[in-house]
C-alpha cells in the first residue's frame, strides 16, 4: 500500500497558521504579564520591609525616651 500525502486545503492552511499565530502572542503575552507581576510582588515586598524598618524605628525611638 502506497501512501500520498495530500497537502492541506488553502482555507486549513489559512486556520492553521491563524492558530499559530495566536498561540504565539498568547504566549508573549502570558510572558509579559508574569514579569509584571514579578515586579509588583518585588515592589510590594520592598514596601512591607520599609513598612517594618520604620515601625522598628519610631519603637526604638518611643523606648529610649521612656
Amino acid at each position: 500500500m502506497v501512501w500520498h500525502i495530500s497537502p492541506m486545503s488553502d482555507s486549513l492552511h489559512s486556520r492553521a497558521l491563524l492558530v499559530m499565530e495566536e498561540n504565539r502572542r498568547l504566549r508573549e503575552d502570558k510572558m509579559r504579564l508574569d514579569r509584571e507581576y514579578a515586579e509588583q510582588i518585588e515592589a510590594l515586598r520592598f514596601a512591607i520591609l520599609e513598612s517594618a524598618m520604620s515601625r522598628a524605628e519610631s519603637k526604638a525611638r518611643r523606648d529610649n525616651r521612656g
